[in-house]
């Protein structure tokens, strides 16, 4: 499936580029990339909106943030917990047979909480087994994009530009996709913006999986492979990169609480989304800044910096209650974020076997969606117990401490090169 294999001991430089378009840019030309990828974008729109829908119907319900924090929190525990499980199958049996069925499930689910949000007095159980449900059956598009990714391009630069490309455009989904939550739930309720997330969730997926690009990722049913070799957990150094990860994770599940907090704390319930934006927005200058510059420094070092930078900026913006303050500050949080998620991915590229890709790049995931799951209920705990700046507080030291267990012994330019030949034969 990987059809060269090529090694840049500088991994991740920006080659050099004659054209007027961004080099980022340039992988859309490779045959179905762009074909596969707007509706994996398209797909990935409604967990944009959804999870601030989810937020707001609770929150509106029950006048209660902690139980918004329960209800997203169930939908993040359970797409976490089942997550290694979607990803074995997709490895398996292909992303069509695979994905589709995914895809259908949760838009009933989400369908379901639309109609428990239109109710306006549907209990918290029914909002949380729904999302839980809902959680449960997330086809992991972008993961699955990323093993597309994968399938067309060769490792270095070519990958790294994808990556970056793939990330900053998720960012723009999240700019997008909170505005859009907010303001369908202002301007109708959270049951039209749960509806819009089930049609775009439908779209994205039947296009994704459609495409010529996914339809080659057939699984080992069809293409046997040698699985021998432990599974990526066991690889040396994953789990501490994916520890990283969760960090990031905790300071993005507080903020998609904290945020509509400080609007609604603000009387300006509709600026919820735009706070989410801002995140996305500084995330997405970063994501662009990092696929572009040729760096020289070790991955693990980028690693190390990206996540530490985060939590240094959260603190400092833990103390922005006013709305124009704290949309600076998550700006400035974001702009750190794409970097973390893209040395996340490249790391996985780097530490796990071929024949567990799917499985590698829905652990990266899986740890963000942790951490960012029980953030969402710690953060909603201390919102409604305490106030915001103890959550932003809280997420800090957890990204802080998260950043210290970067494998930087395992990242460093000499290891990518013997690492390379034995574990990117195929992906």
């Amino acid at each position: 499936m990987l059809r060269r294999l090529a090694l840049d001991r500088r991994y991740g430089a920006a080659a050099p580029s004659t054209s007027t378009e961004h080099p980022i840019l340039t992988v859309l030309r490779l045959p179905g990339a762009a074909r596969a990828f707007f509706p994996s974008l398209v797909g990935r729109l409604a967990l944009a909106m959804a999870v601030l829908a989810i937020v707001l119907a609770v929150q509106r319900s029950t006048g209660s943030f902690a139980a918004a924090g329960v209800a997203s929190g169930a939908f993040g525990f359970a797409n976490v917990a089942a997550a290694p499980w979607r990803a074995r199958a997709i490895d398996l049996w292909g992303q069509r047979r695979t994905l589709a069925p995914l895809g259908l499930a949760q838009a009933a689910s989400y369908l379901g909480l639309a109609l428990a949000a239109h109710a306006r007095s549907a209990p918290i159980a029914v909002f949380v087994g729904l999302s839980a449900a809902a959680g449960l059956a997330a086809p992991p598009l972008g993961a699955a994009m990323r093993t597309a990714w994968t399938s067309i391009t060769s490792p270095g630069e070519e990958r790294t530009r994808a990556l970056s490309l793939d990330a900053t455009a998720d960012e723009v989904v999240f700019i997008i996709g909170p505005v859009v939550a907010s303001s369908l739930s202002t301007a109708f309720s959270p049951s039209a913006a749960l509806l819009a997330a089930t049609i775009t969730l439908l779209v994205g997926t039947l296009g994704l999986t459609t495409s010529r690009v996914s339809g080659t990722l057939r699984g080992r049913v069809h293409e046997p492979v040698d699985v021998s070799g432990p599974r990526p957990l066991m690889r040396p150094g994953f789990t501490r990169a994916l520890v990283v990860l969760f960090g990031v994770g905790a300071v993005l599940g507080t903020i998609e609480v904290v945020a509509p907090a400080v609007a609604v704390g603000a009387h300006h319930r509709t600026a919820s989304g735009w706070l989410l934006a801002a995140l996305s927005v500084g995330s997405a200058v970063g994501g662009l800044a990092y696929g572009h510059v040729a760096w020289r420094s070790a991955l693990g070092t980028r690693m190390l910096v990206a996540a530490a930078a985060m939590g240094a900026l959260t603190c400092a913006t833990a103390f922005a209650t006013a709305v124009p303050l704290f949309a600076v500050g998550s700006v400035a949080i974001g702009f750190f974020l794409a970097p973390s998620i893209i040395t996340g991915y490249l790391a996985a590229e780097h530490l796990v076997p071929s024949h567990a890709a799917t499985e590698a790049s829905v652990w990266t995931n899986t740890a963000l969606n942790l951490g960012s799951a029980i953030a969402n209920a710690a953060a909603g705990a201390l919102v409604t117990g305490l106030d915001t700046t103890f959550a932003m507080l809280l997420a800090a030291t957890v990204v802080i401490a998260a950043s210290l267990c970067t494998p930087r012994a395992r990242l460093r330019p000499a290891a990518d090169t013997s690492k390379v030949s034995d574990l990117r034969v195929e992906y």
